[in-house]
């Protein structure tokens, strides 16, 4: 009580009888403290802010998970690792100051001078540390996206794909703000018409088939986006009848009628998506595409890596499993891949 006492009459000003406020909060130096934990805490969330600003909207519906990407590591390249790393340093030690001063307050305690020292010095340790750890978490997320994972299964990367197109189409609906790189689809494969070969009756290949049409519709609709956003590179219809042909046992007798329904059924999606976005949204060329597929949303790619049939007689591949890289780098340098295709297959 004495030293509340002492503390209040060395903020009253003698000379003029008023209260000096700085003296009596500044006085014990917990104050400071609790002022710039607050002033850390505000810098760390503004710059959390900026960037989540920079997040692209079409990725910004996961909350949890665009959380953990804000603290890691965020596959964008406006967002740098600076900015993770003074973020995070920032908001936690200026909550760590705040902690601290509010338990010395519960406490009421005047800690001696070597209490101070000591506790400075592991306020320094603590926060070097803290960027040691951000940084290497940062470095070993990244290492994380670029290995990407894998999708096992025609089926199961048919309902990814599915999932990712109607996902980013109701985005582009609901939100004016998507920039063109986050729209761009570019998708490069044999046949684009998934599921018409392996599984041409169940209800997840109409399921592609109106996710892809629904995508070109959204691309087609939208102010801000143009129609080059999408991109289909496939074989042309001579090329794609042979890529066809080599999965059916005896495609000119018994399995005629369901390989010429193959062909037919992937050229009417061929035909309506170049109806709805124009003849440059599909580009065909008479060259196998069998050993070098992927699609590509916005900053994520799904790389197709291809295993060969086993039968000699029938010399077409088929998708061991896919791996999926979200990597704004990566996905730039795969649609550079597929322009830079074009160009060398374009006279």
């Amino acid at each position: 009580m004495n030293d509340s006492n002492s503390l209040v009459n060395e903020g009253v000003n003698s000379v003029n009888g008023s209260m000096d406020w700085i003296g009596v909060l500044f006085a014990d130096g917990r104050m400071i403290f609790w002022l710039t934990g607050i002033a850390m805490v505000l810098i760390g969330l503004l710059i959390y802010y900026r960037m989540y600003r920079r997040v692209p909207a079409v990725n910004r519906n996961k909350k949890l998970r665009l959380l953990a990407e804000l603290v890691s590591n965020a596959p964008y390249s406006q967002i740098s690792v600076n900015q993770h790393i003074w973020a995070g340093t920032l908001t936690f030690l200026g909550s760590s100051l705040l902690v601290g001063s509010l338990i010395v307050g519960f406490m009421h305690t005047q800690p001696a001078i070597q209490s101070y020292i000591i506790t400075s010095s592991a306020l320094v340790l603590g926060a070097l540390s803290l960027c040691l750890t951000l940084w290497t978490l940062h470095q070993t997320k990244k290492l994380e996206r670029l290995a990407g994972h894998s999708i096992y299964g025609f089926d199961s990367l048919m309902d990814a794909l599915t999932e990712e197109l109607n996902k980013r189409r109701d985005q582009i609906y609901r939100s004016q703000e998507v920039k063109a790189e986050d729209a761009r689809f570019i998708f490069l494969t044999s046949n684009p018409f998934f599921g018409i070969l392996s599984f041409p009756a169940e209800k997840r290949t109409s399921d592609f088939m109106f996710a892809l049409e629904g995508y070109a519709k959204a691309i087609k609709k939208s102010e801000n986006i143009e129609n080059e956003s999408f991109l289909v590179v496939c074989s042309d219809k001579a090329r794609l009848e042979k890529f066809n042909r080599s999965y059916f046992q005896d495609p000119d007798g018994t399995d005629k009628e369901d390989f010429e329904e193959s062909v037919e059924e992937s050229e009417k999606l061929l035909y309506e998506i170049n109806r709805i976005l124009g003849p440059a949204s599909c580009q065909r060329y008479g060259t196998s595409m069998e050993h070098m597929q992927f699609a590509i949303f916005g900053s994520l790619v799904f790389e197709f890596v291809m295993k060969l049939g086993k039968d000699k007689h029938k010399g077409h591949s088929e998708i061991e499993y896919t791996r999926r890289i979200d990597d704004q780098y990566v996905a730039r340098t795969y649609a550079q891949f597929a322009k830079a295709f074009i160009n060398q297959k374009t006279p």
